[in-house]
């Protein structure tokens, strides 16, 4: 599942890595919005700003 592969990389300070992760979360959310909704809001202590702006730019 595309959220286990991008878990252990939430906290990464790479620019890049985070762009990534954001793009992956984006492309999820549209098939499951609510799957990407929830991830976001359980991880939000940990997940940088640029991750949850490119993650949720769709939902």
């Amino acid at each position: 599942m595309l959220i286990a592969a991008i878990t252990p990389h939430i906290g990464d300070k790479e620019f890049y890595v985070q762009r990534a992760v954001g793009w992956a979360l984006r492309q999820l959310s549209y098939h499951e919005p609510e799957l990407v909704r929830s991830f976001i809001e359980q991880n939000k202590s940990q997940i940088t700003r640029l991750i949850i702006r490119e993650g949720s730019r769709k939902l």
